[in-house]
This record gives C-alpha cells, sequence and structure tokens, in this order.
C-alpha cells in the first residue's frame, strides 16, 4: 500500500496524464479532439517540481508562473555563507541569471526522493499558488506575446501553431511566418486550446503540478 502511494506522487503530469485525469472526471470530454502537442515533450513528475534543502530541511513544490522564479533565487541565496548573504542587496538577487538549472535549487527526484518517503516526508512542505486566472494570462503574455519585440520559438512551435490552426484552420501556420507580430495567439484562442489539450506546466492546473 504504501508502495501504491510512492508510485501515484512520482506520476507524471504531462498532456497524456492530464487528458487522462480529465476523462475520468468527465467522460463527455473523450469527444474533444487531440492536439498534436507534446509528441516529443519528456515527463515530468511531481519529484521534478519539488526542490529540497538538506540543511534547512524543507521541500518547496515550484509551480511555474507562480513566482517561482524568485523562490530559486531565495534557494540559491540560502545555499551562500552567511558573510556573503549579509553583503548582498536586493539588486544582487534579482540579477541572479539562470537559477532554474542552478546546482543549488535542487529536484527530488535528482536523488530519487519523494514527499512520502523518508527522511522527506519529515521536511517542511510548502507551496505557493496563484489565483487561476491571472496565472493563464501571465503565461499567455510571457510565453505567447512578444517579449521584447520576440516570440518564444519554442512555444509558438509547439504549443502556439497548435493552438491557431485549431481556431484559424492549417493555413494558419503559413499566415503567422509571413507575419508573426499580426498572428499571435489570442487570448480567446488560448483558452480553447486548452479546452482541447494543448496543455504545459506553465498554464496546467496547479492541482497537477502539487
Amino acid at each position: 500500500e504504501e508502495r501504491e502511494e510512492e508510485e501515484d506522487v512520482l506520476q507524471h503530469t504531462d498532456q497524456m496524464a492530464y487528458a487522462k485525469r480529465r476523462q475520468e472526471m468527465c467522460p463527455k470530454v473523450t469527444a474533444i479532439p487531440w492536439s498534436q502537442y507534446g509528441i516529443n515533450i519528456k515527463p515530468v513528475g511531481l519529484s521534478y517540481f519539488t526542490k529540497y534543502d538538506e540543511n534547512y530541511q524543507f521541500l518547496y513544490c515550484s509551480i511555474p508562473k507562480v513566482a517561482s522564479t524568485n523562490w530559486k533565487r531565495t534557494l540559491v541565496v540560502l545555499s551562500y555563507d552567511e558573510e556573503t548573504r549579509a553583503h548582498l542587496t536586493r539588486e544582487d538577487v534579482n540579477s541572479l541569471k539562470n537559477v532554474h538549472n542552478n546546482k543549488a535549487v535542487k529536484p527530488l527526484n535528482r536523488v530519487g526522493g519523494s514527499p512520502l518517503i523518508r527522511p522527506y516526508n519529515t521536511y517542511y512542505k510548502f507551496v505557493v499558488f496563484r489565483h487561476p486566472f491571472t496565472r493563464m494570462v501571465s503565461a499567455w503574455r510571457n510565453k505567447l506575446q512578444l517579449v521584447e519585440g520576440v516570440t518564444n520559438k519554442y512555444f509558438y512551435k509547439n504549443y502556439g501553431i497548435p493552438m491557431i490552426k485549431l481556431s484559424r484552420g492549417v493555413k494558419a501556420e503559413l499566415e503567422f511566418y509571413k507575419d508573426k507580430e499580426a498572428n499571435l495567439v489570442t487570448f480567446p484562442e488560448f483558452v480553447r486550446g486548452i479546452k482541447h489539450g494543448i496543455v504545459d506546466r506553465h498554464w496546467m492546473p496547479q492541482t497537477e503540478i502539487c
């Protein structure tokens, strides 16, 4: 029985798992056509999103688009010695780059751990949530709108193009590459895409992550 609980915790949260859960909750969802999203996306589990610190003995479940970058900066700062931390300014902390891949930000899957397995089940645990609508808007603006005048190639290839083709037809991709700025994903198209299973960790339900 304990082993079954561990398997539940380690279950991945990619599109397939999300769609399966929706089907279990609402049989009518089987009528929604599958998108082409996620064919080459690697499944990711709860233990990846859960970051740990063995010195301070806490677990932090990191939800994308919920100030996760700033929390990871905090984890990086906690890895410094007291003297170094004492001289840091707010600007120093905010200037920390590529914190998602910093060695101080340690996912539990790196050590084969789980929040249900010792010693991590004895750690202090916390998670930060955000209003679902404002999180959706933030993800749409950050991943599918212009940021500093450019589009996100990765997100448009895997999510944006399928979303606009869903609403505008197969020719939408060609029109997008002719004039990207005039053919960005609109918010209604973003919402429709989510309803049709075009799901990424940056906007999938927070309860599916933590």
